[in-house]
């Protein structure tokens, strides 16, 4: 599920950092608990967090693609 956000990133010239979390860690339950809907992928963008594959392309690829100035609600539209 991840591929095409490093895709996007990698494209786009940016840097980032990814935290791999094994089976055995996810089972655990903390990790999982902290998540919004228990998912994962988590993409932390300053003090933005986003879960959902999905939702993290709209929002890097309005935010890398269509300007770096778009203001962050737009990757929650109502």
């Amino acid at each position: 599920r991840c591929a095409a956000l490093r895709m996007l990133l990698a494209d786009q010239g940016q840097s980032w950092k990814e935290e791999v979390v094994s089976m055995e860690t996810w089972q655990e339950g903390s990790l999982k608990a902290s998540c919004l809907y228990g998912q994962l992928p988590k993409f932390q963008d300053g003090d933005l967090t986003l879960y959902q594959s999905n939702t993290i392309l709209r929002h890097l690829g309005r935010t890398l693609v269509w300007g770096s100035q778009t203001a962050p609600w737009l990757a929650h539209p109502q």
